[in-house]
């Protein structure tokens, strides 16, 4: 609740002493308690956005419940397998984020969450230069949905990134239209910043470099007046990055090291969209 609440920091230190009082008596607790534990503390540590933390208790409480016998552990297992797949991810530790997602996903009627972790699978697919994977991956979660139809916008958004890999412009340009008015009814800031960095991509590579730069110079004030300035925020950057290669089309030494930084961790997608972006 604190997480979701954006209060996790003001409350991290009392979940931290909570924390030791369960672990205090971890020897003598069932092997099912023990997992949880250990998930709790994953958990928690992943609301930190201590990533590197998770990884040890993450791997514990596999081992436990790859061998349990006790209720809901296999989709406890698949939870925190999934789990830890995205910590690899968001460590940059893509290749064996994505070993993990295929894993997970060879049983996939019953993989939790399915939606939520169905994204970072395609993410992580384009990240490595999978663009075929990332579409039939797209393409079968589609599938999957009883209206056949894309409304939900997280769904949106992945098929907008699969296609500017592909080049499928067209489809592009169709899928923004949907974004943006399924947009106006949830008003999630993530997900309109996303659609903006996607916009702005299909119009620089249909060529059109001038609308494109209109849109950086309007989402940097967009985002200026939502005070995420670029002391507070790296969202900016993607907007002023691909304002500089428009206007000189090449990019300082500086701005080729941020380039670089944005190909690492839960940057790495839009960083290889700037590449892609930039034909580098």
């Amino acid at each position: 609740m604190d997480f979701a609440a954006r209060k996790i920091e003001e409350a991290k230190v009392i979940h931290e002493v909570e924390l030791m009082k369960l672990e205090k008596p971890f020897s003598a607790l069932t092997p099912q308690a023990q997992a949880e534990v250990l998930r709790t503390r994953v958990y928690f540590h992943f609301a930190c956005m201590q990533m590197e933390a998770c990884i040890e208790p993450a791997l514990a409480a596999l081992a436990i419940y790859k061998k349990g016998k006790f209720v809901f552990v296999q989709e406890n297992y698949q939870r925190m397998q999934l789990r830890l797949a995205e910590v690899y991810y968001l460590r940059s530790y893509f290749t064996e984020a994505l070993s993990m997602f295929r894993e997970a996903f060879k049983a996939e009627d019953t993989v939790p969450d399915r939606g939520y972790y169905n994204t970072k699978y395609i993410q992580l697919c384009l990240i490595q230069g999978g663009v075929e994977e990332a579409k039939h991956r797209f393409d079968s979660h589609v599938n999957n949905i009883a209206s056949k139809q894309l409304y939900v916008i997280r769904d949106i958004i992945s098929g907008l990134k699969v296609f500017l890999f592909t080049g499928e412009l067209e489809k592009v340009y169709e899928l923004l239209q949907l974004g943006f008015a399924a947009q106006a009814k949830t008003r999630y800031m993530q997900y309109e910043i996303e659609l903006r960095n996607l916009e702005v991509a299909y119009f620089l590579l249909s060529q059109n470099k001038d609308v494109a730069l209109q849109l950086c110079e309007r989402n940097v004030k967009y985002l200026h007046k939502n005070r995420f300035n670029v002391k507070k925020s790296r969202y900016p950057e993607f907007f002023l990055l691909t304002k500089a290669f428009i206007r000189k089309n090449k990019l300082t030494v500086r701005q080729q090291a941020l380039l670089k930084d944005w190909q690492t961790e839960g940057y790495a997608f839009y960083g290889r969209l700037l590449k892609r972006m930039f034909g580098v």
